[in-house]
C-alpha cells in the first residue's frame, strides 16, 4: 500500500506534518488494504463543520470529524495520483473534546485524523472493512 497525504489547509500549531505522516504510516499497517492514493486533510472551524455535517450527514451541529471516501462503490482501482478521500477535522470541537477527556490537543487531533483515515479506507465503527 502506498498512501500519501495532501494538506488542503494549514496544520494546527499543536501538530506538525511529521505527526500526521506517522499517523498515516500506522493506518497503512493497521488497514493493510493494498491501496494506492492520497488522503486529503482539512482542518476547519465550527461553522464549516456544521454546514458539511448538515449537507452530507443530515446533522445540524458541528462534528469533530467527517470522512469522505471518493472511491466508495467504484469498480476502478485508485492509482497513486488519485485522491482516495478527504478527512475534515473541526479544530474547535477537537479542543472541547480534549478538555473534556483530559487529553492534550495533539493527541485528540491525531485520534480524529486516524479515525477519519480508517473511514476513508472503508472501515466502519465495528472495525470491519465495508468493502
Amino acid at each position: 500500500m502506498a498512501l500519501s497525504l495532501e494538506f488542503a489547509t494549514d496544520v494546527p500549531s499543536s501538530l506538525n506534518k511529521d505527526d500526521l505522516h506517522m499517523a498515516l504510516d500506522l493506518v497503512q499497517v493497521a488497514a493493510d488494504a493494498g491501496l494506492n492514493g492520497k488522503i486529503s486533510l482539512v482542518f476547519t472551524d465550527e461553522p464549516t463543520a456544521r454546514q458539511l455535517n448538515l449537507q452530507y450527514a443530515g446533522n445540524d451541529y458541528a462534528t469533530d470529524v467527517l470522512s469522505f471516501n471518493y472511491f466508495e462503490g467504484e469498480d476502478d482501482e485508485p492509482g497513486p495520483d488519485d485522491t482516495l478521500g478527504e478527512v475534515v477535522v473541526c479544530v474547535p470541537v477537537a479542543q472541547k473534546q480534549a478538555e473534556e477527556h483530559g487529553q492534550d490537543m495533539r493527541s485528540e487531533l491525531l485520534l480524529l485524523v486516524v479515525h477519519g483515515m480508517m473511514h476513508v479506507l472503508g472501515y466502519d465503527h465495528a472495525g470491519q472493512a465495508e468493502q
